[in-house]
């Protein structure tokens, strides 16, 4: 007869696989036991590549944000040369994560290098991986470089993504005020803040209108 386990094997194989063959009755109980067998086995192979790969990725995770935190602390600590470096070097090992492109602009945002770290902003949000904090924050090196209509245009990309984000409504209107004393899209996100943000906005949204409204009486 052979090598009964072979037949079972192959049996079971040819079924999943739809093929037509023939199998004797007194078979078909060991070749079903068989074919829940290789698909039980098929599916805890699946779990553990998605469970190693999602450890994987974690160890990724943990160790870029270890490194990313480490060059912040030297760029606080005046050490711009050494924390651009370490950030050059984790990019080598790690391409393409957006997380690091960003950590660069801050570096350099934070060193006074606002138009050098624009640059690294808009890698960062061109990254699938990017979150609307880096969309703020290159809004903000757009504005703190007078490139005010293309900042309008990034506050406005975030609000759709975060409609309740008071920084962003902020900003957006003094990117506004910027080229338009009168901006009505400016007054309406102020008045917004302004009646619903958290006290430091609120503060900051009602200074504005007041400046707005001392412009518009002049």
């Amino acid at each position: 007869m052979g090598n009964p386990r072979l037949f079972l094997s192959l049996s079971a194989l040819l079924v999943l696989s739809g093929c037509n063959t023939s199998v004797p009755k007194s078979a078909m109980g060991d070749v079903k036991q068989g074919k829940e067998a290789f698909e039980e086995h098929t599916n805890a192979v699946v779990v553990l590549n998605k469970q190693s790969s999602f450890e994987a990725d974690m160890t990724v995770e943990a160790e870029v944000s270890k490194g990313c935190v480490e060059a912040w602390r030297k760029a606080l600590a005046g050490d711009k040369k050494g924390a651009l470096a370490q950030l050059d070097q984790m990019s080598q090992q790690y391409p393409n994560i957006s997380t690091i492109t960003f950590m660069k602009g801050q570096v350099l945002d934070h060193c006074g290098d606002k138009k050098e770290a624009i640059e690294f902003y808009r890698k960062s949000v061109t990254n699938k991986e990017f979150s609307t904090i880096h969309i703020f924050k290159l809004a903000e090196a757009l504005r703190a470089t007078n490139q005010n209509q293309e900042a309008a245009v990034e506050y406005r990309r975030l609000l759709t993504m975060a409609p309740d984000f008071p920084p962003g409504k902020i900003g957006l209107a003094k990117a506004l005020l910027a080229t338009d004393k009168k901006s009505a899209e400016a007054r309406k996100e102020l008045e917004s803040v302004a009646d619903n943000g958290e006290d430091i906005d609120k503060k900051e949204a009602q200074k504005l209108l007041a400046q707005m409204n001392a412009g518009s009486s002049k």
